[in-house]
């Protein structure tokens, strides 16, 4: 398997951000990870990429614990595409100055070679040459985001975590910004790991989907089960949110869920104080395999 996640939980303040999360991710696979804000997904994508470390539980890449790797040989496995470009490159160096760095320093390739290869890449980015002389400030959002993306691909990782990378992003850039992840993961083979609100790009890009909930998966699989059958009512609940374009014209209907609250039953599904359909039966945790459909119980007869 070529990443692993078993049983991580992590806490701020006395708070779980993630709690007892376990899933696999298969070579060339694109799993994609929804939810509401604040649900942890930012949370997950810190603790694969080792920026920050799990209270508990374990990561392994390709069977091997990333602790027991180089720092070297961890930033050429996993690499990350944050949210805001911006805040990702640093205002004081030129584009060119901060890709080299990562060549050099992490690959230990020679000026001269670095710059060749810089060159060879900017044509797949859609980036003009001249992007190399810029400053961060003197690029368009489009152009700040294809360069965090070609700062994580210079290392050739084999998995990619994109976290949110199109939100700040006309529509039009998104389009850009997803087709160039389509074709360079048909060129490089990596697997990709995608966190969005976007529903409909999540249908479009991902194999399997996490639907996540305060740090916790409300149900997992593949796209085709999980966003055409759904199982679970926040599943139901998050695809009913969709334009009515969007939506599946055969999908029941459900009651509407309360209010988001920052309060939590101390046991079961962490939906209780949310949803319709909860009962007694719901204050008992199911623990799942990571392939298992539904993680937390589903009422018989909802849909």
């Amino acid at each position: 398997m070529l990443l692993e996640a078993q049983g991580l939980h992590k806490s701020f303040a006395k708070r779980a951000a993630v709690r007892d999360l376990s899933f696999q991710l298969q070579a060339g696979e694109v799993l994609g990870i929804i939810g509401e804000s604040g649900c942890g997904k930012s949370t997950l994508a810190r603790l694969l990429t080792g920026l920050l470390r799990a209270d508990s539980g374990r990561i392994l890449y390709d069977g091997q614990a990333p602790d027991a790797m180089t720092r070297r040989d961890r930033a050429r496995w996993i690499q990350m595409m944050f949210q805001d470009s911006a805040a990702a490159l640093h205002p004081r160096l030129r584009v060119g100055a901060a890709l080299l760095e990562v060549l050099q320093t992490v690959l230990g390739q020679t000026r001269d070679k670095a710059k060749e290869e810089l060159k060879a890449w900017l044509p797949k980015l859609d980036l003009p040459q001249d992007v190399l002389d810029r400053f961060p400030h003197q690029l368009s959002g489009g152009q700040k985001q294809r360069v965090c993306l070609l700062r994580a691909l210079l290392l050739r990782p084999k998995v990619l975590v994109c976290d949110e990378p199109l939100t700040a992003l006309d529509r039009m850039t998104q389009a850009r910004v997803l087709q160039l992840l389509h074709d360079l993961r048909q060129e490089l083979g990596f697997a990709m790991i995608f966190i969005s609100h976007d529903i409909t790009t999540v249908r479009t890009l991902a194999d399997s989907v996490g639907v996540m909930y305060a740090g916790e998966w409300m149900e997992y699989g593949t796209t085709a089960d999980v966003l055409k059958k759904p199982e679970h009512p926040y599943t139901q609940y998050l695809l009913q949110s969709l334009p009515k374009l969007y939506r599946d014209p055969d999908m029941k209907s459900i009651p509407a869920f309360q209010e988001l609250t920052a309060e939590r039953p101390s046991g079961g599904c962490p939906l209780t104080l949310r949803c319709p359909f909860a009962d007694a039966s719901c204050a008992q945790v199911q623990t799942a395999a990571p392939r298992k459909r539904l993680v937390h119980c589903v009422k018989p007869g909802v849909f």
